[in-house]
C-alpha cells in the first residue's frame, strides 16, 4: 500500500514524551512517521522511542540541526502524499486520521484544523492557541478576514495537512535558526495556493511546558525571533499583507528577560525597520 501520510517530528532530548505523541498516532499501513533527532545528550538509541515501530523512521544526527533542520531532513524521507507535523512533547486526539483521511483524494493543498492545549504535565487546559477553533468555523463561513488571520498569523505548522507536491513545486523549507523556525514557512505555504479548506475539527493538541523552546527566555531565541519577524514583514509587504504581520516591538520588548545591555543594544537594531513613535505606542499600552 502507498503511503498516503508521513507526519515528521523533531526531538531533543524528552524521550518520554516523544513516546507520548507516538502512542497517539494510529499505526497504519498508508502512514508513516519520521523522526529526527537533533543530536539528544541523554537517549539510548538501541531503546529510542519508535526504533521499533512499524512505518516509523528514525534518524540521528551527531551535529546539532536545530528544529528547522530537522523538519528539513524529515522532508528529504518523507513519501507521504501528505506532510504532517508534530512537535514531540504535542500529541494528537484519536480522531485524527478519521479528520484528515478524506482530504486525501481532494484538490487542496492546505487543509487548516483546529486544535485545543494542555499544560504538558498535569494535562489540565491551558491558553496556548486559543481562538483559532473559533477563526477557523468563521473562515470555513466564507469570513474573509477570518481566512486573511488564519492563514497569515496563525503559523504553527502543526495541525496542517500539506500536498507534499506542493511543498516540493516551491522548495519551501523551514529556516535553520534557533527560534521561529517555523514563520517562514507557515506564511510561504499560505501564500503560494488558495486552494486552501478551514476545518474547525480538533485534532491537535498543543503543550505549554516548562523549559520549551517556546518559553525559552535565551537571548539567542529572542533575537531569533525578532530578526525573523523583519523577515516576516518584508514577505507580507509583498501580498500588501504587513498588516497581519507580528509586532517586531514586542519581540524586542522581551529581549529584556535576557539581558537589558543586549535589550538597549537591540534597540539601535529596531529603529532602523520601526518609527520612534511606534515603539513608545508599545511602551506606553504595556504600562497601561
Amino acid at each position: 500500500m502507498s503511503i498516503k501520510l508521513s507526519i515528521i517530528i523533531p526531538h531533543k532530548d524528552i524521550p518520554d514524551l516523544l513516546e507520548r505523541c507516538l502512542q497517539s498516532i494510529p499505526q497504519r499501513e498508508d502512514l508513516e512517521v519520521i523522526i529526527v533527532d537533533d543530536n539528544s545528550t541523554s537517549i539510548q538509541k538501541e531503546n529510542f522511542p519508535g526504533i521499533q515501530r512499524g512505518n516509523t523512521k528514525v534518524f540521528f544526527s551527531d551535529k546539532s540541526l536545530t528544529a528547522g533542520g530537522a523538519r528539513n531532513k524529515g522532508l528529504e524521507y518523507a513519501s507521504g502524499d501528505w506532510v504532517m507535523f508534530a512537535d514531540s512533547d504535542d500529541f494528537y486526539h484519536g480522531n485524527m486520521y478519521e479528520d484528515v483521511k478524506p482530504f486525501f483524494d481532494k484538490e487542496y493543498d492546505l487543509v487548516f484544523f483546529g486544535m485545543d492545549s494542555v499544560y504538558s504535565d498535569t494535562l489540565s487546559p491551558a491558553k496556548r492557541g486559543d481562538g483559532v477553533v473559533e477563526l477557523l468555523k468563521s473562515a470555513s463561513s466564507g469570513d474573509e478576514e477570518a481566512k486573511c488571520l488564519i492563514r497569515y498569523k496563525f503559523l504553527y505548522p502543526s495541525c496542517k495537512l500539506i500536498r507534499k507536491s506542493f511543498i516540493d513545486k516551491f522548495s519551501i523549507r523551514f529556516d535553520e535558526v534557533p527560534a521561529s523556525n517555523d514563520t517562514m514557512f507557515g506564511v510561504k505555504i499560505a501564500t503560494k495556493t488558495d486552494r486552501i479548506f478551514y476545518n474547525s475539527k480538533i485534532i491537535y493538541c498543543l503543550t505549554h511546558r516548562t523549559n520549551s523552546l517556546v518559553t525559552s527566555y535565551k537571548y539567542e531565541n529572542l533575537k531569533s525571533r525578532l530578526l525573523v519577524s523583519f523577515e516576516l514583514y518584508d514577505y507580507l509587504k509583498q501580498y500588501n499583507k504587513e498588516m497581519y504581520a507580528q509586532s517586531s516591538v514586542a519581540h524586542w520588548f522581551q529581549i529584556r528577560h535576557a539581558s537589558y545591555t543586549k535589550f538597549i543594544i537591540d534597540f539601535f537594531i529596531l529603529l532602523k525597520r520601526v518609527s520612534i513613535v511606534d515603539i513608545f505606542r508599545y511602551v506606553i499600552k504595556r504600562r497601561k
